[in-house]
């Protein structure tokens, strides 16, 4: 869906992923292919979960070893990678990415956390951006560019003392540093000013906030943001759907039906509200058996 730096394509991507394994949750690709869009958005833990269930519906598939051994270098755990490729040329004699790895191992070098640092960072994970960039600094106590990638993740923190803190430190080690440096300006003038008073939230945030609470598993709360969404727009067929998911995510297929029903009608078109009205129903039929 190109969702690439777009915080609201996202999560419609990530929810057709997620309502792909829900509806075949033994479909080993449906996992597979969700771990590696994880991956790309440098949620590297959750990718794990997501390529070890698939292995464990399909061991003979290679994709899903492939992106495991990956994902598991990509999050520094150099010794389960190690035994992801054992584990795949058991099964796969010959597979082309479990060689690779046994042979040359990839490197934790300060580049390779760095970069992981700052693919974090623009996904909205600032402490996972920190952790990264510690990393690097275990590697080389003086690499200035890890510091300044601290510095921007306390910010995203809004922990402006440990941010100002961590940029005058990378200048102290590469005063040329000139993003530092700009960093640095820009922490010291939010750190000084108070808070701006925050607009107030439109139902597109509510429903932003319902798609992130039922991604989180917190269904309640997904259906409370989605009405609140309703209040300022009660023809808002997404609030509806999400309503109708988070009943569905607790079997709770009546209410899923009646609020699937209503998102239908608002928006006849709206293909994955249908999906959850079909779903709901037969559900409902299945528990009457």
């Amino acid at each position: 869906m190109a969702d690439q730096g777009d915080a609201a394509r996202a999560a419609e991507a990530e929810g057709h992923f997620q309502r792909a394994i829900s509806l075949q949750p033994t479909d080993d690709t449906a996992h597979a292919y969700y771990g590696r869009w994880l991956m790309e958005h440098a949620r590297t833990a959750e990718a794990i979960s997501q390529l070890q269930t698939a292995v464990s519906l399909n061991p003979q598939r290679p994709m899903q070893r492939d992106l495991l051994i990956t994902a598991y270098s990509q999050s520094g755990d150099t010794a389960a990678a190690h035994q992801a490729a054992l584990d795949a040329l058991t099964v796969i004699p010959g597979d082309p990415a479990a060689i690779a790895e046994l042979a040359h191992p990839a490197a934790q070098t300060t580049d390779f956390w760095i970069n992981l640092s700052l693919a974090q960072y623009r996904q909205g994970q600032f402490q996972a951006s920190i952790d990264s960039a510690r990393h690097a600094l275990q590697i080389d106590p003086k690499y200035a560019t890890a510091y300044n990638n601290i510095g921007a993740g306390y910010a995203g923190l809004h922990q402006w003392d440990e941010a100002i803190r961590n940029e005058r430190t990378a200048l102290q080690l590469d005063p040329t540093l000139q993003i530092a440096q700009n960093n640095l300006n820009a922490y010291l003038k939010a750190g000084n000013e108070p808070a701006a008073p925050q607009a107030a939230k439109t139902a597109g945030d509510y429903l932003n906030d319902s798609l992130a609470l039922s991604h989180a598993g917190k269904f309640d709360e997904s259906i409370a943001a989605a009405r609140k969404a309703l209040q300022l727009d009660p023809h808002s067929a997404g609030a509806w759907n999400n309503i109708a998911a988070g009943y569905e995510a607790m079997s709770r297929w009546d209410d899923a039906i009646a609020a699937a029903q209503k998102a239908v009608a608002l928006q006849p078109d709206f293909q994955l509200a249908r999906n959850n009205l079909a779903w709901s129903i037969s559900q409902k039929k299945l528990e009457k058996h």
